[in-house]
């Protein structure tokens, strides 16, 4: 009687384990279908933000200097080696902070890494690169949406709250660990875990500021599916 019991729990709880991944990945994938912010449409006059993906995560491409933000305020050129003082682009992304700095290429991927990244919540980091101009279609999949000043506002802000800060409110580098001369780690707000990935981030910033994208999607397809593509 006792070892049928313990075989039950057993089968549960195996079941259990294999169907929370299994649920996730549904959800994931079904949701993905679902837009929010449908009536959407690209500013006739505003500015141009860019959402490059590397086909694993999405991150924002923003211009450096507006009327609305200078982001070099923010974030200091003097914090990045090669970014010349007139290169007009920032790229941001935000994720964790274990699967960045332990993984500058797929090569330097661990399966302990990637299994912590999911199920543990971890700590964050943004990660920044100034580009001398908007960004290539070498970089990945670019997409440009164009957006209205108010908006635009509202992802600088968005954008902000996800670093980390220190007493004196300026972001916190984190130092030497660049993959190269032009980009650099800060301190990221928040935690990381399946439930809020670096897409989701990704996700809640279009949502923010209007922009259609997936109703829920931690992949990066999803959250670029229901983007306006120009000239289509």
């Amino acid at each position: 009687m006792a070892r049928r019991r313990l075989r039950r729990i057993v089968r549960n709880a195996v079941l259990a384990v294999l169907g929370v991944p299994a649920l996730y990945l549904l959800a994931a994938f079904g949701l993905a279908w679902i837009p929010v912010n449908r009536g959407f449409v690209e500013a006739p006059e505003g500015i141009d933000i860019y959402l490059v993906s590397n086909g694993i995560h999405v991150d924002f491409c923003l211009p450096a200097k507006t009327p609305v933000m200078d982001w070099a305020r923010k974030v200091p050129r003097s914090d990045f080696r090669g970014a010349g003082d007139r290169w007009t682009h920032l790229l941001l992304g935000w994720g964790d902070r274990g699967f960045y700095l332990e993984t500058p290429t797929w090569a330097d991927l661990k399966a302990t890494t990637a299994l912590k990244a999911i199920f543990w919540p971890s700590d964050s980091v943004v990660h920044a690169q100034y580009l001398p101009g908007p960004p290539a279609e070498d970089t990945g999949r670019v997409v440009a949406v164009r957006i209205g000043e108010g908006a635009f506002r509202e992802l600088c802000a968005f954008l902000e709250e996800s670093f980390q800060r220190d007493p004196a409110g300026a972001v916190r580098l984190i130092s030497g660990k660049g993959y190269g001369d032009t980009d650099n780690f800060y301190a990221g707000a928040g935690s990381y875990h399946a439930f809020n990935t670096c897409n989701l981030w990704t996700s809640r910033g279009l949502k923010r500021i209007g922009v259609r994208t997936a109703l829920w999607s931690p992949f990066a397809a999803g959250v670029l599916r229901h983007l306006p593509e120009r000239g289509g």
